[in-house]
C-alpha cells in the first residue's frame, strides 16, 4: 500500500472513530449528571472489568487475522475467522464460571454486586468478536465497512444506555444492560455479513487452533498487563479513596480518551502500510518508516498539550460544575494517553516478527512498574498521585516497548533525526 493510499485509508479510520467516539462524548455531561460521580465510577469499573476479561476471553486471537492473511495468503481467512469465534465461545464459558466462583472478591474491589457479573463476561465477549470483525474488515482494506461497524455499536449503545437509565429505576446497571444489548445485535448482524462475504469454516475440526493458539496463549500475559495498566488505577483509586474521586477520575479518563482514540483509527491504516514497508526490506522503506513514526509521536504530543490548555474549559463545560475538581486530573491523563497511544505504533514491530513473547515480558514488566508507583503515589497524593503514576507507567511502557522494538531490526532511527535537521 502507497503513502497516498495509506493517509487516505488512515483518514477514513479517522473519521470513523471520532465520529463513533463523538457520540458517547455528546453523551457524557448528561449521563455525568444523571448518574452523578458515585454511580458513574461503577459504570467505569463496569468497563474496566469487560476489558479484562475481553482479553483473556479471547486470547487476543484477533491478532492473527491479519498475519494469516498476508502470510499465509486470503485463503487462510474463513478458517481463522471460525477458530477465533470458537475460541471466544470457550473463553466466555471460562468467564461465567469465573465469576460466578469469584463474585465476591470482585464485588468487594469492583463495587459491582455479584449477582451483575454475568453482564461483564457477555460484555467482553460480545465486544471481543466485534473486535474479530473489525480485524476482517481491517486486514481486506475496507474502511468503510470497518467505521459502519464501529460507528453503528458507538450509536446502538448510547441509545440503548439513554433509554434504559432514563426509563427505568436502573443507574449504572441500565449502562451495563445496554451494553450486553448492543454487542449481542451488533455481533450478529456483522457476522452475518462476514458469512456472506467470506468462506467461514466453523467445523471444529479445520479449525486452526494451533496456530491461533500459539500465537494467542503468549499473548495472554500481555494482554492481562495492558488492561491491569489501563484499569489498575480506578481499582487502585477506589481502595484509596472511595466511589465519589473515582466518579471524577472517570470522567477525566473518557474526555483524555479522545487522544487514544484518534490515534486508534490511524493504527488501523498504518499496521498494512508499516508492515508493507518491514516487507519491502529497502533503505528507503526504512527511511519512510522511521519519519513517518517521529511525525505520528509529535502530532499525539501536540494533540495532548492542546487538550491540557482547554482542560479549564473543558472539563466543567463537559460534565457539569461538579465534576471542576477532575480537572488537574485531565491534565495528567492527557500526556497518559498520548503515550499510551505513542506506544501502539511501536509494539507493531513485535507483531510482525511475531515476538510475542517477548511482548508479554514487556507489558507484564511496565504492568509491575505502574502498580508500584500508582499505588505508592496515591497513597501519598492520593486521586491526583494516581493519575501522576498512570502518566509515569505509560511513558515508561512505550519507552521500554519502543527500545525492544528496535533491537528486532536495525531501523535508522538517528540518521533520520539528522535528517530533519537538514
Amino acid at each position: 500500500m502507497g503513502l497516498n493510499k495509506f493517509l487516505g485509508q488512515g483518514t477514513i479510520y479517522l473519521f470513523g472513530s471520532m465520529l463513533s467516539a463523538a457520540v458517547p462524548f455528546l453523551l457524557l455531561p448528561f449521563l455525568a449528571r444523571w448518574l452523578g460521580p458515585a454511580d458513574f465510577g461503577v459504570v467505569g469499573n463496569f468497563v474496566s472489568l469487560v476489558g479484562v476479561l475481553g482479553a483473556a476471553i479471547g486470547l487476543s486471537t484477533h491478532g492473527y487475522i491479519p498475519v494469516a492473511y498476508y502470510r499465509d495468503g486470503p485463503q487462510s481467512l474463513g478458517q481463522v475467522v471460525g477458530g477465533v469465534t470458537g475460541i471466544s465461545l470457550m473463553g466466555l464459558g471460562g468467564a461465567l464460571f469465573l465469576v460466578t466462583l469469584f463474585g465476591g472478591p470482585i464485588e468487594a474491589f469492583s463495587l459491582i454486586p455479584a449477582e451483575w457479573l454475568w453482564l461483564v463476561a457477555l460484555a467482553a465477549a460480545g465486544q471481543f468478536l466485534i473486535a474479530a470483525a473489525l480485524a476482517v474488515f481491517q486486514t481486506l482494506q475496507r474502511p468503510w465497512a470497518y467505521i459502519t461497524l464501529q460507528i453503528s455499536y458507538a450509536a446502538l449503545l448510547s441509545a440503548l444506555s439513554v433509554a434504559l437509565i432514563l426509563f427505568t429505576k436502573f443507574g449504572w446497571e441500565g449502562r451495563a444492560m445496554g451494553q450486553v444489548i448492543a454487542v449481542s445485535l451488533v455481533v450478529a448482524v456483522a457476522f452475518l455479513y462476514l458469512s456472506v462475504r467470506i468462506p467461514i469454516d466453523w467445523r471444529p475440526s479445520y479449525w486452526p487452533l494451533r496456530k491461533l493458539l500459539r500465537f494467542g496463549a503468549p499473548l495472554l500475559p500481555h494482554a492481562m498487563a495492558a488492561i491491569a495498566m489501563a484499569s489498575m488505577d480506578r481499582f487502585i483509586l477506589t481502595s484509596v479513596e472511595g466511589a465519589r474521586q473515582l466518579g471524577f477520575y472517570v470522567a477525566a479518563a473518557q474526555i483524555a480518551s479522545l487522544v487514544i482514540m484518534a490515534a486508534t483509527a490511524g493504527n488501523q491504516a498504518w499496521l498494512p502500510w508499516l508492515y508493507g514497508r518491514l516487507a519491502a526490506n529497502s533503505d528507503t522503506a526504512d527511511r519512510e518508516l522511521v519519519r513517518m513514526t517521529y511525525l505520528v509521536f509529535a502530532c499525539l504530543l501536540a494533540t495532548a498539550l492542546g487538550l491540557i490548555l482547554i482542560t479549564p474549559w473543558l472539563m466543567p463545560f463537559v460534565a457539569g460544575s461538579q465534576f471542576v475538581g477532575a480537572v488537574p486530573l485531565l491534565r495528567l491523563l492527557a500526556l497518559a494517553t498520548a503515550m499510551n497511544a505513542a506506544y501502539l505504533f511501536v509494539a507493531a514491530h513485535l507483531f510482525y516478527h511475531e515476538r510475542t513473547g517477548l511482548l508479554s515480558v514487556v507489558s507484564l514488566t511496565a504492568a509491575v512498574f505502574q502498580f508500584a508507583v500508582t499505588y505508592v503515589l496515591g497513597k501519598c497524593l492520593g486521586v491526583e498521585g494516581v493519575a501522576g503514576g498512570t502518566a509515569i507507567g505509560a511513558l515508561f511502557y512505550w519507552l521500554l516497548t519502543w527500545t525492544v522494538a528496535a533491537r528486532q531490526r536495525p531501523l535508522p532511527w538517528f540518521r533520520a533525526l539528522r535528517s530533519f535537521r537538514h
